[in-house]
């Protein structure tokens, strides 16, 4: 842990997988961390430390596998790419390639990696979907960049094969004003689109699509923090799934006594049930059961020292 203790100040968090995760902090640096198996959770040790080489802070990430290689975005439009398979004498690692300024000065908001690696899209807050060729040696070149239809910031983006006619799909997930929408870019189709009452609030959501090949969606869900003029937090819920019909309405209740500074949904072994973490300025996580249209306090994890600012 001494290799971290230059970079605690935290900006965010990140699961790679149950065993992985990745703390993202100011100046570029980006820190892979493992679990230790063999011990306890609170047991952790460092993989490697990255460095963009910019002044930004990381937000996003896409992980190929097969390369083993890690893309990373941050909050000045800058994209990096980085090995993370090889073994380095560096305590930290310079990237692969760089392409600076490929969202302006827009935050990179999610990547994803297609065509066994060998592309890399990316989008960001300018409302644009950057594509990158990735060389063998890991060399990035932009070959296209294109404005979302209907969109002025993009917040997701997944890439998805029809099983029928075999295209690849890019789906994105953004706002257009207030309004947060999921859109087919291939044909326009909107899969949903939910009015969040303000773009700045801070939000999550999770999306399920159908796993037969098909471009569909099987369920979705989406929280939104917002402050009362009580000066108290509350939290927003929206869920809909197949199935059933959306709910009507939204549901809220106070959370917390300050700004909530993040959520994050954590699925559970029961399909109608979620957890909803947050984490606030009052020093306190906390954990909410969402079931059935309904949200409840089931846990506050121990405090911090200072505010939580990740979760």
């Amino acid at each position: 842990l001494e290799l971290a203790r230059p970079y605690f100040a935290v900006q965010g968090l990140s699961w790679i997988d149950a065993d992985n995760f990745l703390s993202f902090h100011i100046r570029g640096i980006v820190i892979c961390w493992s679990i230790d198996e063999k011990k306890d959770c609170s047991t952790f040790f460092i993989q490697c430390i990255l460095n963009m080489g910019t002044a930004g802070v990381p937000l996003s990430y896409a992980l190929d596998k097969t390369g083993n290689r890690l893309a990373v975005g941050d909050s000045r439009g800058n994209i990096a790419l980085f090995d993370i398979g090889s073994e380095c004498e560096d305590e930290v690692r310079q990237p692969l390639s760089i392409v600076r300024l490929a969202h302006q000065k827009e935050h990179v908001t999610d990547l994803v990696f297609a065509k066994q690696g060998n592309i890399l899209y990316s989008c960001g807050n300018d409302g644009c979907i950057h594509e990158c060729s990735v060389s063998a040696s890991g060399e990035l070149q932009t070959s296209v960049s294109l404005p979302a239809a209907s969109l002025s910031g993009i917040t997701n983006i997944w890439r998805r094969v029809d099983s029928d006619t075999k295209e690849e799909r890019i789906i994105v997930g953004g706002f257009f004003g207030n309004t947060f929408v999921l859109l087919d870019l291939f044909n326009g189709y909107e899969f949903f689109s939910v009015d969040t009452g303000g773009r700045q609030r801070r939000q999550d959501f999770f999306v399920q699509f159908t796993d037969d090949g098909s471009i569909g969606l099987l369920s979705f869900g989406i929280a939104v923090c917002s402050s009362r003029k009580d000066g108290r937090n509350e939290v927003m819920v929206w869920d809909h799934c197949a199935e059933k019909a959306p709910n009507e309405g939204t549901l809220s209740y106070p959370i917390h006594g300050e700004t909530i500074n993040d959520v994050c949904w954590c699925p559970t072994s029961s399909l109608d049930r979620l957890i909803l973490l947050s984490g606030s300025d009052d020093c306190t996580a906390r954990l909410s059961l969402y079931h059935k249209g309904n949200l409840s306090f089931l846990q506050e994890l121990a405090p911090l020292e200072t505010g939580v600012r990740a979760v």
